[in-house]
């Protein structure tokens, strides 16, 4: 609030004034009317009363506690944030469900490749088994140079070569089944980064615009609630401010700070616009017009009425 010597009283301002009279009559230099005479008070109080208003408004403004809102930009980040942060749970889980799909299949291609090279040597055992006990029939019977001899040994390295391929094939078909494994565990990563993508974008959206429904909710409620308290703080300045204006009024019988100097400016308006009336004229507009002086001159009328001899 304004210092004691500052208040502006508004109790003169309140008076509801008549419809101006709009009388004309000559005097030297020209024609002037009551009613622009009247008019011109009405701008001045005006003026004041424009005056007031606005450091009442500013007072209330200055002790408002304002309170922030999150802007669209916070919002959308946070949103991102915990959206993100939601996902990266499952992206995660998918990708532990990968690796450990993969991780199966190696050890099982591990394995395999272990069980592949001891059939293998298997063979290899039974070949140069059935050779060696071969060689030693044929070389007992003395036939180790005959036909028959190469024969069968022909066919114990035609075995082993059947037993080497079948054991490549039956690796071969495993190892492409552990291949196929750890593509479709690949593949189902994929698709579900895919899909979290979608959603993702989805949710993002969802959560986004329900944080700014919750937003523009509680900011209308805010601004109706700090537009009253305004409202209600403005009201309060301007009576406190009244009372105040009244109790230096009524004990010095006089205008304090700026309504002491838009009532000097009334009161030397009205006097400088009667200056070229007559005596006859001033006592006339006096007497025609002495409620609204009385509003617009307040403590000054009776000084103004004894001025012009009315």
């Amino acid at each position: 609030m304004l210092a004691p010597g500052e208040r502006i009283s508004i109790r003169s301002e309140t008076v509801k004034l008549p419809d101006v009279k709009e009388s004309t009559f000559t005097v030297s230099g020209g024609n002037k009317s009551y009613g622009s005479i009247l008019n011109g008070l009405k701008g001045i109080k005006e003026e004041y009363d424009a005056s007031l208003r606005e450091r009442a408004k500013a007072y209330a403004r200055e002790n408002v506690g304002a309170e922030t809102f999150e802007t669209d930009e916070e919002l959308t980040a946070r949103a991102t944030g915990e959206t993100t942060s939601s996902y990266a749970s499952k992206r995660n889980k998918a990708a532990l469900k990968r690796d450990e799909k993969i991780e199966d299949a190696e050890r099982d291609r591990a394995g395999l490749s272990a069980g592949y090279l001891s059939a293998v040597r298997a063979v290899k055992e039974k070949e140069e088994s059935a050779l060696a006990a071969h060689a030693e029939r044929m070389s007992q019977k003395g036939l180790s140079h005959s036909s028959t001899a190469g024969l069968k040994e022909e066919s114990i390295r035609l075995n082993a070569e059947r037993a080497y391929g079948e054991a490549g094939s039956l690796y071969g078909e495993k190892l492409s089944a552990i291949d196929n494994k750890i593509r479709r565990a690949e593949t189902a990563y994929d698709e579900a980064m895919r899909e979290y993508e979608i959603s993702y974008a989805i949710d993002l959206e969802k959560k986004i615009a329900k944080y700014k429904s919750q937003r523009d909710k509680l900011l209308a409620a805010y601004k109706s609630s700090a537009e009253k308290a305004e409202a209600d703080r403005a009201e309060a300045y301007l009576k406190e401010d009244a009372e105040l204006n009244a109790a230096y009024e009524d004990v010095n019988g006089d205008y304090t700070g700026e309504k002491k100097v838009n009532y000097d400016r009334r009161y030397d308006y009205v006097i400088g616009e009667l200056a070229d009336f007559t005596e006859e004229k001033k006592k006339d507009f006096l007497a025609k017009n002495r409620e609204e002086l009385r509003a617009y001159l307040g403590l000054y009328y009776d000084k103004f009425a004894r001025t012009i001899g009315g």
